[in-house]
């Protein structure tokens, strides 16, 4: 048995305006039905809304951007800090103290698979962060 064909009211609800706006269209489609002026406000509301949401879009990409970039900074800062520190410690030993340059070594890759972690999990915070306020304001 075929599906039963989308009703106008149907295509309103599946949209996605806000419920004012499938409100007012609702009323509009009760008071003249399918008409030209119906059809004409149902499309300008459906490409406002889509104008918003590309632009919301586009300012959550720029927003990632920066957060990124501003990570991503930090996290060099942090590794740099780390090899100087790396770097202090091995030109005060002997060039044949081999175990301790090793462990020198041991603890700077440490410290840098730890500040990649952090990194990563900061990232994923800022990208859920962003995820959520951009479902809620559209």
């Amino acid at each position: 048995m075929p599906d039963k064909p989308e009703t106008t009211s149907d295509l309103i609800q599946k949209s996605f305006l806000s419920a004012t706006e499938k409100q007012s269209l609702e009323d509009q489609l009760l008071k003249d039905g399918e008409s030209q002026t119906f059809w004409s406000t149902f499309n300008t509301l459906l490409s406002r809304r889509t104008e918003a949401i590309g632009q919301k879009y586009e300012q959550i990409i720029k927003e990632f951007d920066a957060q990124t970039t501003s990570l991503e900074k930090n996290l060099e800062e942090e590794k740099n800090i780390a090899l100087k520190k790396a770097e202090e410690q091995l030109s005060s030993l002997a060039s044949d103290d081999l175990i301790k340059r090793a462990g020198i070594w041991e603890e700077y890759w440490q410290t840098i698979e730890k500040l990649d972690e952090q990194y990563e999990v900061e990232l994923k915070k800022k990208v859920s962060t962003l995820v959520l306020s951009a479902s809620q304001s559209v």
